[in-house]
């Protein structure tokens, strides 16, 4: 009995000892992000001169992108779900075309009507998600003398995008497929996208380019990531400044949210197919691809209405969360209050840069934007709450080339 007492006891004071151990490990929020400003203006210091080095630098950074996006997001009500309203309108019109005279095999059983058979074989996408890619050639000679070069290619379908990449590696593949199939919507697709890209060509000398002044590195940066000037401590959630070998390693994460706007969702138009096989509806098929494709217009303007709820005037600044009215908690452990918050942007630099030589070597730029949305509590539950999802994301990696003696720009 002597001994069970003294194991309880034991178990009792170790309990208590690591009670008190975690209280005293306790961070209050305003020591936290104190904590954070001091550990990015101890970097800062030392990102002066990196910033320094690279303005009067020799190098050159190539790099491509893609950019992953939802062109339809909306955020519903809690009367109507949310989330793709390009799908969802598709949807709609999908289940109600060849029902004039509706088999009860194909209630039950869910089978196609003949209709949807032919819109199915047509091999259009149904869902707004979106790639667009992006190549980027720098080459600098101090920060005076500069060439940029941006090749942006179209916006393609999510689906299309694999088969884009392959045609635009190797260009075989874009003829054999269409020489396979000359209708093929895909390829079709992927011929438009590659056709009309869009080529930007700046080229400086002593930072002059058509009589206008400019900035190598700040053009650059609103490209690549580079903070021109300091890194900023407003939104910043997590820092780190570690060692790597051969270089150092800093990331910072910083998370911006945004107040509701008070805009309405934009809806898409309905789309009515005449009679299944009447000479109307021969005409409707044939015209379809194009229909669908005319409602990227209407996705594009529910993109931008989502970067609009974004704009620096509905930004939330840490001092407006009076009773934890946006968030609550703070670090990695917030938690949002989406009734509230309409869209938040998530950000994270790394920067690889030589501690010895004050250089940038690499960056690895990842941009995220998020939205609240309407949609089912559960399988079990579909009673509609608001949950935050990612709708676009982006991500680039820049590896720079420094050169001793000055660099011949493309002519």
């Amino acid at each position: 009995m002597k001994k069970r007492f003294l194991s309880i006891f034991a178990i009792v004071v170790v309990a208590v000892l690591l009670c008190t151990a975690f209280i005293g490990c306790s961070q209050s929020e305003e020591d936290y992000y104190a904590d954070i400003q001091k550990d990015i203006e101890k970097f800062n210091e030392q990102y002066d001169d990196i910033l320094a080095n690279l303005y009067k630098a020799n190098f050159t950074v190539n790099f491509n992108f893609n950019t992953h996006y939802n062109a339809a997001l909306v955020r519903g009500s809690a009367q109507e779900k949310g989330w793709d309203s390009f799908e969802n309108a598709y949807k709609a019109f999908y289940e109600s075309i060849g029902k004039e005279d509706p088999n009860i095999f194909d209630n039950i059983f869910g089978t196609k009507t003949d209709a949807q058979k032919a819109i199915d074989d047509l091999g259009v996408q149904t869902n707004a998600w979106m790639d667009s890619y992006t190549e980027v050639t720098y080459m600098q000679n101090g920060s005076k003398d500069f060439y940029l070069k941006v090749t942006t290619y179209p916006s393609i379908w999510e689906e299309y995008y694999d088969s884009f990449i392959e045609a635009l590696e190797d260009p075989a593949v874009l003829t054999e497929g269409l020489n396979e199939n000359p209708s093929d919507r895909k390829w079709l697709a992927v011929k438009e996208t590659i056709e009309n890209k869009d080529e930007y060509v700046l080229r400086a000398e002593n930072g002059v380019a058509d009589g206008t002044q400019y900035d190598g590195i700040e053009v650059l940066s609103k490209i690549v990531g580079i903070v021109n000037g300091q890194m900023p401590v407003d939104d910043c959630y997590t820092f780190t400044n570690g060692n790597k070998i051969y270089t150092h390693v800093m990331q910072a994460q910083y998370i911006t949210a945004y107040k509701l706007a008070e805009q309405a969702d934009v809806k898409f138009d309905e789309i009515v197919a005449p009679e299944y096989g009447t000479e109307e509806w021969n005409k409707f098929i044939a015209e379809f691809p194009e229909t669908i494709k005319s409602w990227n217009l209407k996705a594009s303007e529910i993109f931008e209405n989502n970067l609009l709820s974004m704009s620096d005037d509905l930004r939330i600044d840490k001092s407006e969360n009076v009773d934890g009215k946006y968030w609550t908690g703070f670090g990695e452990d917030i938690v949002y209050n989406w009734e509230n918050v309409g869209a938040m942007k998530i950000t994270r630099y790394t920067y690889n840069y030589s501690k010895s030589k004050s250089r940038l070597d690499q960056i690895d730029y990842y941009t995220e934007y998020v939205k609240p949305y309407y949609t089912e509590k559960s399988a079990a539950d579909s009673t509609l709450e608001l949950k935050g999802d990612v709708y676009y994301n982006s991500h680039i990696v820049a590896d720079f080339e420094y050169s001793e003696t000055a660099i011949s720009f493309p002519q």
